[in-house]
């Protein structure tokens, strides 16, 4: 797992793209962090090496493979975490999902960018 901890109020779970944690993902985590979030980025591929976009097809294939759509690593993170984080009537913890995948990319971009208020370029 990958965590940026600062002991903030708020806390991000952000699910990374079929191709693991990334240097695109460690990238979202640290601008999330930078603005004001605690970050958990669960490891899904269980692997130490994420693939490279060149290598969509069997990325696609292990995620299918061996991780599929299978939420429990989620509901167990929060259930680990949900008393760190302060409780009102507005949930602390969010989870954000990256789904910039070939098409989707762009958009993804420009939604994040325009969740941290930041221009984007």
């Amino acid at each position: 797992m990958f965590t940026l901890l600062s002991k903030n109020e708020n806390a991000v779970i952000v699910l990374h793209e079929i191709y693991g944690l990334n240097n695109h993902i460690k990238q979202v985590c640290k601008e999330l962090h930078n603005s004001g979030l605690d970050v958990y980025c669960p490891n899904f591929l269980n692997r130490e090496e994420p693939f490279s976009y060149d290598q969509h097809s069997q990325a696609y294939d292990y995620f299918m493979k061996f991780c599929g759509f299978d939420t429990s690593m989620i509901f167990d993170l929060l259930t680990r975490i949900r008393d760190r984080y302060k409780k009102n009537n507005n949930r602390r913890i969010q989870c954000w999902r990256n789904i910039s995948m070939a098409l989707f990319g762009e958009c993804t971009m420009r939604w994040y960018r325009q969740f941290l208020r930041k221009p984007y370029t």
